[in-house]
Parts: C-alpha cells; structure tokens; sequence
C-alpha cells in the first residue's frame, strides 16, 4: 500500500501506485488515504496530494529506467531490440496519427472561417454600382490622379459596371498588385475574391501573366527585351544607363518535370552552350547530370529605379570557369543595347572569389576591376562583395575565435569617439 506524508509518497519500490486486490493499478495516482473506491473521482485527500502526487509518478516514471522507446531520445535505433523497436514505432505512429488530426482540424477551421460572410445578391449590386456612380466625381476629387487609391477605384467601378466579367481588361498596376498578393496568400486572394465584395482577375487570368513567357534556362531574347522596355533605356541619358549585376545561387529540390507545351524535360544541369559542351568533354557522358543549384543574374539600376531577373541556370554548385563565360556574355548583351554595367556584386562564397581572382594582373594581388572590352568608351567594372556578407563573416570569425576555436581573431581596444 503506498503512504502519502508531507506531500510526499513513500512506497517500498518506490512506485507511486494503489494496490487493488494484488494488483498494480497505475492509471490513477491515489493517496493511501483515499475514502473511495471508484477510479473516476476523487477524494478531498487524492485533491490535496494531486499534483505531488502527479509530478512524484512523472519522475518516476523517467528514472526507472529507459528502454529507448521514446521518441525523444537520440538513441539510435541499431542500439535498440525489437521489443524497444516495436515500442518506439508504436510512440510514432501515434504522434503521427496525432499531428494529422491536429492538422485536419485545422484546416476545417481555415475553411469554415473562408467561407463566412453574405455574398452579394443582383439588387444590392445595382444599388452599390448606382452609389459608386453617383460619388465618383467626388472619389476622383479627394485622391490624386496617379494615385493607387484613385486606380483602384476606377477599376472597381469599371469591373462593377461591366455585364460580363470577360470583357473586362484590368490595368497592369492592379495586375502586379494582385499577383504580390497572390503569391503572398493564395488563400486570402480566393476569400477576396470570391466574397464578391470586391471585383479581382481571376486566377486564369493571372497565370497568363506570370506564364507570358516560357520559363527556359540562359539568356533569352524576350525577357532581354522586356528588361529594355521596363527600364526605357532609350529614353533614358547616356549618364544614368549604369546597372550591376548580382549574382548569388540558391539550393534547390532535385528533380524532373515534363513540359506539355515543349516535350522537354526540365531539371538538368543548363550552363550555356560552352559550358555544356566542356562538361561533357569532362564527364565522359552525353547525359547531363540533375541540377540541385541555380545560378540567377539580376540587373539592378543604379540611378534609375529597375529590379530584374536576367537569367537563371541549372548547376550542380557552379564553379569559377563555368561562371567566368555566363557573366561576361550576360555584359555582353547588355552593353551592346545601351545598357552600361558598372560593377558586379555577389558574396563570398568560393567560386566567386575565385571569379573575381581570375582578372588579377601582374601587379596586383586581388583584383577589384577589371575592363570592360564591351564598352563604347572605356570603363572599369568593378566586383563588389556583399556588405552583409561581410559582416557575417565577421562575425563568424569572431564567435569561432579563442582557446578550442578554428579562428585566432582578438579585439585588443576598442575606442569609441562621439562626433
């Protein structure tokens, strides 16, 4: 029988349980006062003893020895025997079946809370269309003519006003603003615009939009055009055309994908005619391999206001020689329409110093510049590494710094001076 004094259990084994008729009964902690019989109550004395009771049992409960079949644990699971095996997948499976109901549950309350609201019948419709109609001069008064708010209520009324939602052709501005918000909340844009509240292109309509052009590796001749238009360079002075390019590589999911429209499979490695060609010379083998990396080019401008994805290519973690042709055919084509490329910038990683090292000269230990043979004048490019890259590198060298660190970095003396 197990005595409770002090708040405290005190038992032969140190098991906090009741003993009924021999038998060890553990799915209830009991005091060895209890006044009652029944397990699914409790009396005033299990009440008071309940949470010393509760925490005594959990601490037991772990120290009485473990037989890896916790979830938790980092033991790995060739140290383990089979009943432990069994124990431990059955703890999985449960969590499993667990967190699927939880996010079950959670996706019907997402959806119950989408689907609230009062659609808008056809005479509430023609009177709010009526009410736009009859206060529009007053709504073009209040906001600026070139003003998102006055855009977009032109455009509300317009799609108010028209018979068919067909015939209604939105203006770019609104077109880039759905799509931000689209790709910000795909659900939150269904919900606007299904309530009918408010008048939005549908999703048909956007995906013309964003699948204009064929997404294809390397330099492409419309996405070269459209960057010329977005920026309007011909209208632009010969003194603010300058751009720099970005380079950076991300990680990407390995994997294939068909193409209906062009029969291709897409997901292998894509480095340019050259590039391809020596990688094949190098590997033996005609089949290119699977990318994991890309490799993007971005234009920005420098004293005019343009962001622009140039070009992406498929690698397997792009190295210094394959980068080298990419980016001077990227300044290129770029210079050859007006386009006046003044520095590079990418960060630290490895194939890019090494890029940046491979314009060194004689005279000069690590290059910061180099000519630009495609200039109509002569001009330097400069390579620029990135500023907060820097600073986290920094930083890295000075947190793996000391006794047992990789890194010898000390700050002796440190003054500061207020200006």
């Amino acid at each position: 029988m197990v005595a409770a004094k002090k708040g405290k259990i005190v038992s032969p084994d140190g098991k906090v349980a009741a003993y009924v008729d021999d038998d060890s009964y553990t799915k209830t902690v009991r005091t060895a006062d209890c006044e009652l019989i029944c397990p699914s109550t409790k009396c005033e004395s299990c009440k008071a003893y309940r949470a010393n009771l509760r925490s005594i049992y959990n601490r037991w409960s772990k120290q009485r020895g473990f037989d890896g079949s916790d979830t938790s644990s980092h033991t790995n699971d060739r140290y383990l025997n089979t009943p432990e095996k069994k124990a431990k997948m059955e703890s999985l499976r449960k969590r499993a079946h667990n967190a699927e109901e939880e996010v079950k549950r959670l996706k019907d309350k997402v959806r119950t809370l989408l689907q609230q609201g009062e659609n808008v019948d056809n005479e509430l419709h023609s009177d709010l269309v009526s009410i736009m109609k009859e206060n529009a001069d007053q709504v073009r008064k209040a906001y600026p003519e070139n003003s998102f708010s006055r855009l977009f209520w032109d455009e509300q009324l317009k799609a108010a006003s028209a018979k068919d939602p067909r015939q209604v052709r939105w203006h770019p501005v609104l077109i880039k603003w759905c799509l931000n918000l689209k790709l910000l909340s795909s659900s939150a844009y269904n919900a606007m615009r299904t309530s009918g509240f408010l008048k939005l292109p549908s999703e048909r309509t956007l995906r013309d939009y964003v699948h204009y052009f064929s997404s294809k590796p390397g330099f492409q001749n419309e996405v070269h055009q459209q960057l010329l238009e977005e920026a309007k360079i011909e209208s632009l002075p010969e003194d603010k055309r300058f751009v720099c390019l970005i380079l950076d590589e991300m990680k990407i999911k390995e994997g294939l994908v068909y193409n209906k429209h062009s029969g291709d499979l897409i997901g292998f490695t894509h480095l340019g005619d050259i590039n391809n060609d020596l990688m094949k010379l190098e590997r033996g083998d005609e089949r290119p391999p699977i990318a994991n990396h890309v490799l993007t080019i971005m234009v920005r401008g420098l004293l005019f206001k343009l962001e622009f994805p140039y070009a992406h290519f498929g690698t397997e973690g792009v190295t210094a020689d394959f980068l080298y042709p990419i980016v001077w055919e990227a300044i290129r084509l770029l210079e050859a329409d007006g386009v006046k490329v003044i520095c590079i910038t990418a960060d630290g990683a490895s194939p890019n110093r090494k890029f940046f090292k491979m314009h060194k000269t004689p005279n000069v230990s690590f290059p910061h510049k180099a000519k630009n043979p495609y200039a109509k004048e002569e001009r330097w490019i400069f390579f620029i590494s990135d500023p907060p890259h820097l600073i986290k590198t920094v930083r890295n060298c000075w947190s793996h710094s000391g006794v047992y660190g990789t890194r010898h970095m000390e700050v002796n003396k440190v003054e500061c001076a207020i200006l």
